[in-house]
């Protein structure tokens, strides 16, 4: 069995090879994350938001390890250590980067790209984020990370790539799964096993359409006939229109991930691990992510446990939209955590 699913990776892998890492991923928002890395956590909230007035203590903190939790096709991490290694080359040697991603088809891209690159002070781990803290104590780590990036976005690989069926625009299997190895139930299986009320709630609630309900009624009495993403989508434009179309897919997609839970439990333990003065930034694309964010950011500052560099998130560029329309959704909040004496 495992030769068979290596011998399926490994043929996925030469198609990701025509995939530079501009193509794979475009990190987005890659210069705001920067600028909320590195920059004074004072210079960054007057750069970023000049009209609010937020004064934080100064307090030196030197990042000895970096965290990519969602490291994809390594767009940001790899960005981050070309940044780190050319600005602060003193440090750069005692440095740590980590990079983390369930997908096992990431994990050999990352795995070929870093013996490219040779660096050696990056270490990739093909696990969930919920595993965060766990990873860090099995691997024996013997500092807590100084930054943590999640990014929650698909990768355009994944998109793109017929059988992994995230994406409407292409004919492929519903499958969904993040980890198309450890984990068993696809999409298609939810709609196909699904009783109608747990189909409705699936859709309402992570869907958030008006229509969902109407949708997912149609899908369980036509989910005979439903074996590909296009056969999804005829239902799905037949009943609730174009809009629905990426609302619907997102909804199967959170399901099949268990992605809000697992977001609930990845940030907690994140911010556990990270130690004093270490920043925890996040991407988020849709209101449910951001939502959930959001409200973990305001719970820690009213515990006193740190700062919202981002008193509103930060959105991509206008530039940055027109070169990489799936940027248009993105969020960036960063917590600045400042264990108070």
């Amino acid at each position: 069995m495992a030769k068979v699913i290596m011998k399926i990776l490994l043929k996925n892998y030469t198609k990701m090879e025509r995939f530079v890492n501009e193509i794979f991923h475009t990190p987005v928002m890659l210069k705001e994350l920067i600028d909320f890395f590195f920059l004074p956590p004072q210079q960054v909230i007057n750069k970023y938001f000049p009209q609010k007035k937020i004064i934080i203590e100064k307090k030196k903190e030197t990042p000895q390890i970096f965290v990519d939790a969602t490291a994809g096709g390594g767009g940001h991490l790899f960005s981050l250590i070309n940044y780190y290694q050319k600005n602060f080359p003193q440090n750069f040697c005692d440095t740590i980067f980590v990079g983390i991603d369930i997908d096992k088809e990431a994990i050999i891209y990352l795995e070929e790209k870093k013996k490219r690159f040779n660096f050696d002070n990056l270490f990739i781990y093909w696990d969930n984020y919920v595993n965060i803290k766990k990873l860090f104590e099995r691997e024996h780590f013997e500092k807590r990370p100084s930054r943590i990036l999640f990014d929650l976005g698909i990768s355009y690989y994944q998109a793109k790539n017929s059988e992994r069926g995230f994406s409407f625009t292409v004919e492929g299997k519903i499958d969904m799964r993040f980890d198309q190895i450890r984990k068993k139930m696809t999409a298609l299986d939810i709609i196909k096993k699904a009783n109608l009320k747990k189909l409705k709630k699936i859709l309402k609630e992570f869907s958030e359409d008006p229509k969902a309900a109407q949708i997912a009624t149609k899908i369980f009495y036509k989910k005979k006939t439903i074996h590909t993403t296009y056969d999804l989508k005829k239902i799905i434009l037949a009943c609730g229109g174009k809009e629905s179309i990426p609302r619907i897919f997102q909804a199967l997609r959170i399901a099949t991930n268990d992605e809000l839970e697992n977001l609930k439990i990845g940030l907690k333990e994140a911010f556990w691990l990270l130690n004093d003065g270490g920043r925890l930034a996040v991407i988020s694309y849709h209101s449910l992510e951001d939502k959930i964010v959001k409200r973990y950011f305001k719970m820690w500052k009213e515990e006193n446990k740190g700062v919202i560099l981002t008193p509103k998130p930060v959105t991509p560029s206008s530039l940055e939209i027109e070169n990489n329309l799936c940027a248009r959704s993105g969020r960036l909040r960063v917590f600045l955590k400042y264990e108070k004496n």
